[in-house]
């Protein structure tokens, strides 16, 4: 299924790196099962997160909070997120500043790295799931969210461009902006 949507980055990408990309692992993440079907892989996207956790985690477009909740030997603390026509996933989270209802804009805080769940490290996963998309997909109705980066706060050069060397030896160019970033309000529609 493709979409015409473009998000944001969950997270501040100066100081995170991509770790495990949609699709991979298969071994090891068949041992998840959505709706009677193994998972054939990684359904999202890992970003590192800092030691010790802690690090803002931001909405990758405008919607509401429709989840908030704790999943054991999964996602652990995770949130999601409706929007036109799809919904993102959060999940590992140590803390949440955004709930079910909260109306949020893209780039606002609604909460923080964490390694809650099945997980070996601090880190985001992040997940998109088109509406109408199967679960039956092998990824649990997730698509890869790669495709889809492309605008928002969170995208939008605001600084320096630096050169990186990401963990897969792959050479990268970061955005390095200096922004603070608003935490989610109690906004209702």
């Amino acid at each position: 299924m493709t979409m015409n949507i473009s998000i944001a980055y969950p997270l501040d990408m100066t100081r995170h790196v991509l770790t495990q990309g949609f699709g991979e692992n298969p071994q090891l993440y068949k041992q998840f099962i959505v709706k009677g079907i193994p998972l054939q892989g990684h359904n999202g996207l890992d970003y590192a997160g800092s030691q010790g956790g802690g690090d803002n985690v931001l909405a990758a477009a405008p919607g509401k909070v429709i989840k908030q909740t704790f999943e054991l030997g999964g996602f652990g603390n995770y949130v999601v997120i409706q929007h036109e026509g799809y919904r993102t996933l959060y999940a590992h989270l140590s803390s949440f500043f955004a709930y079910v209802n909260f109306i949020v804009d893209t780039g606002d805080v609604i909460a923080l790295t964490g390694t809650t769940g099945f997980s070996s490290g601090v880190h985001l996963h992040f997940g998109l799931y088109p509406d109408g998309e199967p679960a039956l997909n092998g990824y649990g109705g997730a698509v890869n969210p790669s495709p889809y980066y492309g605008k928002g706060e969170n995208f939008k050069p605001s600084g320096i461009l630096e050169y990186a060397i990401n963990p897969t030896g792959n050479s990268i160019f970061i955005i390095r902006p200096n922004k603070w970033r608003k935490p989610a309000k109690a906004r209702r529609k």
